[in-house]
């Protein structure tokens, strides 16, 4: 595998918003998580995986796991994906873990120089709740303010559902294209009370071209609408030089971020953090990537 230089430049579009799912710092390294339509998309086989932890130096702290497996399999003519996501919060007082799987057949058009992508996924998760160690005011679930004030309602031990979502992926030359509906069957994950998950639009689209015989320059963009939206800017550069490379931009306008990665060969290792602005000089979160590419393309190229 040659040695290659990147310069990787992405603005990125998200909202924050009350009912938020779970958010990644670097989107190339939980590629189907951004859309199930990147199952296989490398054409061969890889593994990808991102610990996160949220709230550092704050009351509430939450950690998200996300692991997955994905490749592309000739008999199906398309990309199959496995995917377990793990998101607990005040050390495991309240844990919710998913499991997904994807299908996306691949199509083409053009004469073969458009490539069309559609996806399924299906989701299994379950919510359980350490009711010894819940306080009053302890939060049942951060993300979407479900906080536990009422002694004589406790939260069940266990709730589990299914999660439907869809999406769809265009490759024409350099510019990529996406659209995915993630909660399309709106289950009920409320802790105490019903509450439907809301429908979470995701659009992202990229643009890369060569700079150099082994340089490129990227530029992308994500957005996520979920219920009540409020829009925040993301921005961060990457500067590749042969295996080590780093990371630093602006997250949600309020915060900034930072990474360094080693890449070698088929492996590559990332770190970011964030700071938020309102707390200056302090560490607001942690996340760690690892990923696999046995089809030797680097993450990002497709």
């Amino acid at each position: 595998m040659k040695k290659f230089s990147i310069i990787q430049i992405a603005i990125l579009f998200s909202f924050a918003v009350n009912a938020q799912d779970v958010s990644f710092l670097n989107p190339d390294q939980s590629r189907v998580y951004l859309n199930p339509s990147f199952s296989g998309s490398d054409g061969d086989f890889r593994l990808q995986s991102t610990y996160r932890m949220e709230g550092v130096n704050s009351g509430i702290r939450s950690g998200v796991f996300n692991f997955c497996t994905d490749g592309y399999v000739k008999a199906l003519h398309g990309g199959l994906s496995a995917s377990l996501l793990g998101d607990e919060t005040l050390g495991g007082t309240s844990r919710t873990t998913w499991l997904s799987i994807a299908y996306a057949p691949v199509l083409y058009a053009a004469k073969g120089k458009l490539k069309l992508t559609p996806s399924v996924q299906g989701s299994y998760f379950v919510s359980s709740f350490d009711r010894n160690q819940l306080h009053i005011g302890d939060p049942l679930d951060a993300r979407r303010s479900f906080v536990w004030n009422d002694i004589h309602t406790l939260p069940p031990a266990r709730k589990e559902n299914v999660n439907l979502s869809a999406g769809l992926l265009s490759d024409y030359r350099h510019i990529q294209l996406g659209v995915a509906a993630f909660n399309i069957n709106q289950p009920d994950i409320g802790p105490v009370g019903e509450f439907h998950l809301p429908i979470r639009w995701c659009t992202h689209s990229s643009y890369w071209f060569q700079l150099k015989e082994n340089s490129k320059l990227k530029f992308s963009v994500v957005c996520n609408v979920q219920k009540d939206t409020r829009t925040n800017l993301w921005l961060y550069s990457s500067f590749f030089r042969k295996n080590f490379f780093a990371t630093i931009g602006a997250c949600s306008l309020n915060a900034m971020m930072a990474g360094i990665g080693y890449q070698y060969h088929n492996l590559r290792f990332t770190y970011n953090l964030e700071n938020n602005f309102n707390r200056p000089g302090r560490i607001t979160g942690h996340e760690i990537s690892l990923g696999i590419y046995f089809s030797g393309k680097p993450p990002g190229s497709s």
